[in-house]
């Protein structure tokens, strides 16, 4: 078997994703950017086998200072999304796995996180049961929303819900219109972003910043598109706007907000009634799926029962926890127990050597921490 870790600009990369379905979480260029706005150094597991072939997208990380043991090991997590590993349908899925640990052993990787896709289900069934349980550890997180656009128009407003078809309908009558790629609005698309961000009062996380949306678009050209809803009067301001990406007949609802001003309006039902249009058959576009994505965490809250309006189409959302080297793994959380002073792990924390303990350690045990060996 043929086995490489291949950074973004070999063609390798491209090339293996020209016979894989595949998302824009895949791309090169969406993991490269990803990797300057998340941290750490975008790379790719690849392999082929006896016509098969496997890609597994990924940001190499260091392991926190604190351990002392970032020039020995490293980890390594997907990119923000979906970027599940993708691998030939028919191939030999334990056999790829096999060497995708052998692989990360020999370069110091210790462990993965690696978010599932939830229209990308990965080709010879559950892969935690292709290895050893204690490798490989597939997480349930909950349902996520998609609307199938190989149905018709009449079967995908059918599926949107009675209160919802009238809240868009109202929107129409007075006056709110959606266009599309008109960027020379980004910076206000932007702007209502980080607007909303605020509003909710989200995470640190969520402020990507205009480096980073401007950074989206030189990375993906045609294959990002900006959807705007414009408030009525004749102005042109914009009540609400999305960002939503087409790579290979999947279409991603990525990032959205509403203008504090029409919050109360709801214009973004109108934005995502526009977009099944627009990607879809009425629009000439050939794409099968819109994912709208679900809530907070893969639960079932406010932002999920939202999207959960407009189709009655429903996804599966998973992550895979892989311990790619177990004795590296159980050494350094060791070390972690002995510079935290506690042997206590939160529930569900993976790797559980990044979680911040409940207490912070005395300074003197701060400058006698142990350091990997």
């Amino acid at each position: 078997m043929n086995t490489a870790w291949l950074a973004p600009q070999d063609p390798r990369w491209s090339a293996a994703l020209a016979g894989l379905a595949h998302d824009v979480y895949h791309l090169p260029e969406y993991v490269e950017l990803a990797a300057g706005d998340e941290g750490g150094e975008a790379v790719a597991f690849w392999a082929e086998y006896d016509g098969h072939t496997m890609l597994v997208p990924l940001l190499e990380r260091r392991l926190p200072e604190s351990l002392g043991c970032d020039a020995i090991w490293h980890d390594a997590a997907g990119p923000y999304g979906y970027p599940a590993p993708l691998l030939s349908p028919g191939a030999d899925v334990g056999s790829f796995v096999s060497a995708m640990c052998d692989a990360a052993v020999d370069r110091g990787l210790v462990t993965a996180f690696v978010r599932l896709h939830p229209l990308l289900r990965p080709s010879g069934g559950d892969w935690s049961d292709s290895v050893d349980d204690v490798r490989m550890v597939r997480v349930e997180h909950g349902q996520t929303v998609f609307v199938d656009l190989a149905l018709d128009e009449d079967e995908q407003w059918g599926q949107v819900r009675s209160r919802l078809r009238s809240q868009i309908r109202k929107l129409t009558r007075e006056g709110f219109s959606v266009a599309w790629n008109d960027w020379s609005r980004y910076g206000e698309f932007v702007a209502i972003y980080e607007q909303t961000m605020r509003q909710v009062a989200a995470s640190r996380r969520y402020f990507f910043g205009a480096d980073y949306f401007y950074g989206l678009k030189a990375a993906l050209g045609d294959r990002l598109h900006l959807g705007l809803v414009e408030a009525p009067g004749g102005g042109g301001e914009i009540a609400a706007a999305g960002v939503f990406t087409e790579v290979d007949g999947l279409v991603e609802y990525h990032l959205g907000g509403t203008h504090d001003d029409w919050r109360r309006a709801g214009p973004s039902r109108l934005l995502f009634d526009s977009a099944r249009r627009f990607f879809g058959a009425e629009g000439g576009r050939g794409n099968r799926a819109l994912h709208l994505g679900g809530g907070l965490g893969g639960g079932e809250d406010s932002l999920f029962r939202f999207k959960a309006g407009f189709s009655k189409c429903r996804a599966h959302f998973d992550t895979l926890r892989w311990t790619l080297d177990p004795d590296a793994n159980r050494q350094i959380e060791s070390v972690w127990r002995k510079v935290n002073r506690t042997d206590t792990f939160k529930p569900g924390f993976f790797p559980r050597y990044r979680q911040v303990p409940p207490t912070t350690p005395k300074p003197d045990a701060l400058d006698a921490r142990p350091v990997c060996s």
